[in-house]
């Protein structure tokens, strides 16, 4: 689609001509986001670049946040026959969109989804529509497409509310220079819009400062008892990020580079190996009772250390605090030393036999670590 819009006649000669294009917006989500943070939103030839560099990376993050969510029933679809009712708020060119019928389609078995995407970028929503026809069949959903902004929660067909609320780095973007406050409103906001039961997803990227006004989101939410918190968090306790300032909650996770983005990165020089954001995922029920695994059940908060005859790691615990874990290797089959290294920041884990040691701080036992992918 890319080398029709553009008049290539190769995929290398149209990678040259974004490569630059995408450098720019690489400067502008970053370093230049003042000197002009939304201008690139109008150019389609910059939303074209954003396909073929951030595009996949988008796709894979929100992929990654929608199968935590699916997995060991920390939501479920909404049951029925009736089509389920998607909404993105400041969906671009659709990577979010893409991600939540390929990850949810397969769950429903033939059910379909109902895709509303919400842009104030009419060049965006133009090559979505595009990028769904191209697609044909295997695209898996039906497409409604409106130009509006994130605030813009009103449904497009009748007056059902949305199964889900898909808001993929959109937020930091409409809502940076806003206080506290305002973000907490438009969060009740979309709240009341979703369905009973629906899953509202806040993806962005692991700032500082997008990742601490997620900690403080999460925080109003746990404290007024909105919803319950599907993930990243293991406890609706404050969180204790907020109380050390110097780190900040985020996912680190490897993915399998395309080719587009290797060869345009070739000029950019960035970090894509891993993929680095913050989200919070919402589920419009009560709060549930305080996980009984405490301290033996985290979310792994930094990498894996191997200091001599030991594994260690800080992992927010079920019991709402910062602990350091650790096990020793001497515990490990040559298997299990092996997948523990490759624990990934943001992972959930659960430790057996875990018990604090006198410091009263640090927690040892023995990691329950799978391959990649089993469940």
């Amino acid at each position: 689609m890319a080398a029709e819009a553009l008049g290539t006649r190769s995929d290398t000669q149209t990678l040259d001509r974004l490569s630059p294009l995408a450098a720019e917006l690489s400067d502008v989500f970053t370093t230049g986001r003042s000197a002009g943070f939304s201008n690139y939103a109008a150019s389609r030839d910059h939303w074209l670049a954003y396909g073929a560099f951030f595009f996949p990376q988008t796709f894979i993050r929100m992929r990654f946040v929608l199968e935590e969510c699916l997995t060991g029933g920390r939501w479920r679809p909404r049951p029925g026959n009736d089509p389920l009712r998607v909404l993105d708020l400041g969906a671009g060119t659709g990577a979010a969109t893409f991600a939540a019928a390929a990850t949810l389609g397969p769950r429903l078995g033939g059910r379909p989804i109902e895709m509303t995407a919400i842009d104030a970028s009419e060049a965006a929503l133009s090559l979505l529509r595009a990028l769904h026809g191209n697609c044909g069949p295997c695209a898996g959903f039906s497409l409604t497409t409106r130009a509006g902004s994130i605030r813009d929660f009103a449904p497009t067909r009748g007056d059902a509310s949305p199964d889900v609320i898909l808001v993929c780095f959109a937020l930091n973007e409409v809502l940076e220079a806003a206080a506290i406050a305002a973000a907490e409103r438009w969060l009740r906001d979309a709240l009341a819009r979703l369905a009973p039961g629906g899953l509202l997803v806040m993806l962005e990227p692991a700032l500082h400062a997008a990742c601490e006004r997620m900690e403080r989101l999460r925080d109003a939410v746990s404290a007024q008892r909105l919803a319950r918190v599907a993930a990243p968090c293991p406890h609706h306790l404050p969180c204790p990020m907020l109380r050390m300032p110097e780190i900040w909650c985020h996912d680190v996770r490897r993915w399998r580079v395309p080719e587009s983005v290797e060869y345009i990165n070739r000029r950019l020089q960035r970090s894509v190996q891993d993929l680095k954001h913050c989200f919070i995922a919402l589920v419009k029920e009560p709060a549930p009772e305080p996980d009984p695994r405490g301290i033996g059940y985290c979310r792994v908060v930094a990498p894996i250390a191997d200091p001599r005859g030991r594994l260690c790691t800080f992992g927010c615990g079920a019991d709402g605090a910062i602990h350091p874990y650790e096990v020793q290797t001497r515990d490990l089959t040559h298997e299990a030393k092996r997948l523990a290294r490759d624990i990934e920041r943001g992972t959930r884990m659960e430790w057996r036999d875990a018990r604090l040691l006198g410091d009263g701080r640090t927690v040892r036992g023995v990691p329950q670590v799978r391959r990649a992918g089993s469940r």
